[in-house]
């Protein structure tokens, strides 16, 4: 069985609702957006199934994309309909992003008032032992957000 993959989901809130892209793991190193952007209810329920989803899809080797391809919008900006990063944060969207190092899962998100989504705030992460439920994970989002955090 491989090793877990160290990066395992993106989640993008905009109003009740979780934007999830899928992403596959390019020969560059690097993950990118690839396949369809799930939308679904902000909601335990939902989130924990799709991140599950997910997870349980990994992420596939794809050959890294050229300059052109990497120079148009992602599968997220398109589901978003918001093409600059820095337009989303102005609108409010807030990105969370679970990855795993050294035996934890860490959850980070995009701080708020930020000027840029993607200005991800990785040293204030919260860290949860490799093996955590995803539910708890979930549960911790949706903290944050009921908090305004």
């Amino acid at each position: 069985m491989p090793a877990p993959a160290p990066f395992i989901a993106q989640v993008f809130v905009r109003g009740g609702r979780a934007f999830l892209p899928e992403f596959a793991f390019t020969d560059a190193g690097m993950y990118w957006p690839h396949g369809p952007v799930h939308e679904v209810d902000l909601s335990p329920d939902a989130l924990v199934r799709k991140i599950d989803e997910l997870i349980a899809k990994g992420h596939p080797s794809i050959s890294h994309p050229q300059r052109s391809e990497l120079d148009k919008s992602t599968t997220i900006q398109k589901a978003l309909r918001v093409r600059s990063w820095k337009k989303m944060a102005r609108q409010g969207i807030i990105l969370f992003v679970l990855y795993r190092r050294g035996g934890h899962v860490y959850l980070a998100r995009s701080p708020q008032g930020t000027d840029d989504v993607q200005r991800v705030d990785y040293g204030n992460a919260k860290s949860y032992p490799d093996g955590t439920s995803t539910e708890e994970i979930v549960g911790a989002i949706l903290q944050e957000l009921q908090s305004g955090a």
